[in-house]
């Protein structure tokens, strides 16, 4: 019975944990600023679970068993907001991780951030 409710627990949790990729663009104040978040669930902190699939960005839609969790993946996302945006170049580029504990040195949620200005 508690295998049971631990596997119902760890399935509630992965699916709140799925990984998802968001890009969005602010134009404030003379800035045009895109931020992007590439978000993921991983098994001892190393074994992609669920990352965000670069093919559909802000969607809830993962790719399992695969890591698109990547600073190029993440560069690859800024360069074709720049290109819909009409930008000519981007500044001031930034990025981060975010390491949350779901299940301590179990699970582990990821998210890395980039953000950058665009320049006209």
């Amino acid at each position: 019975m508690r295998a049971l409710a631990f596997f119902a627990l760890a399935s509630a949790m992965l699916a709140f944990a799925s990984g998802c990729i968001s890009v969005d663009t602010a134009h404030d104040g003379g800035a045009d600023m895109v931020f992007i978040e590439n978000e993921g669930c991983f098994l001892f902190g190393c074994i992609p679970l669920m990352t965000g699939d670069p093919e559909y960005p802000n969607q809830d839609v993962c790719v399992v068993f695969k890591n698109t969790q990547t600073l190029e993946t993440n560069m690859r996302m800024l360069e074709e907001e720049a290109r819909r945006q009409g930008a000519t170049g981007v500044r001031n580029i930034s990025s981060k991780w975010v390491d949350d504990p779901i299940i301590y040195l179990l699970l582990k949620r990821k998210v890395l951030q980039t953000s950058a200005e665009l320049t006209r």
